[in-house]
């Protein structure tokens, strides 16, 4: 799995995430502070904990 931060920029995390993607590696995408347009923090949070568990094959 590669955990991605989408707000992130530059060639480097762009070529890895390529990668990833041509190798089937499952891609999570993050990010490192609340995106506007999210009211909740710990929602934002928790949905970022929902798509890793989901990534690894425990989401519910």
């Amino acid at each position: 799995m590669l955990v991605y931060n989408t707000q992130t920029e530059g060639s480097v995390p762009e070529q890895l995430r390529a990668a990833a993607e041509a190798a089937d590696v499952p891609v999570v995408e993050v990010t490192e502070s609340v995106p506007d347009g999210d009211d909740s923090f710990v929602e934002w949070q928790l949905a970022q904990l929902q798509q890793l568990a989901d990534a690894l094959g425990g989401g519910q």
